[in-house]
């Protein structure tokens, strides 16, 4: 009788298990959310701040002008979900950011062959597919940090433009 019940239990258990992996895994690192930033005395700040953010946005070529630092910009929130440091002195779960790889994608139906251009050939590649250089770091614990990254380069903006067939609409 004995032999009959550690089958059930070890299933019951193994089921269990199965259950509690389901879900978020502990020790991520995750983007949140795109930040809306804020101007204040003259000053942009991005705030550190779940509960509000930009859930989508427009890129007016018409306005990019050549003084830009990119066409259009991006503030990420970023949260550290490592379990924290017990003993108070060094982190050592603290995640340090050496920089951002952004690709650039259409969500939508292929773009005129026009436009399709001017993001496979040479020059276009590595405008819609790079590496942003970014330092900084996030306490663990569930720290959060917003940051700002040049998420549409002008020479892409400028292409398309200069290519044509783009629209007004999103």
């Amino acid at each position: 009788m004995n032999l009959c019940r550690r089958p059930r239990l070890l299933a019951a258990v193994t089921f269990s298990l199965g259950f509690a992996a389901c879900g978020r895994v502990p020790g991520q690192f995750e983007i949140l959310n795109d930040q809306v930033p804020t101007s204040s005395e003259g000053s942009c700040n991005v705030p550190v701040d779940p509960t509000t953010y930009r859930g989508e946005g427009m890129l007016d070529l018409s306005i990019v002008q050549p003084a830009f630092g990119s066409a259009y910009f991006f503030f990420p929130l970023i949260e550290n979900n490592l379990p924290s440091s017990s003993n108070g002195s060094l982190d050592p779960n603290e995640i340090q950011l050496s920089g951002f790889q952004v690709d650039i994608k259409w969500i939508d139906a292929p773009p005129p062959d026009s436009i399709q251009k001017v993001f496979t050939d040479n020059a276009g590649t590595a405008l819609v597919h790079y590496q942003l250089p970014w330092s900084g770091g996030i306490g663990s614990g569930g720290g959060h940090l917003s940051a700002s990254v040049g998420a549409f380069p002008l020479g892409l903006a400028q292409a398309l433009v200069a290519a044509g067939g783009i629209g007004a609409s999103p």
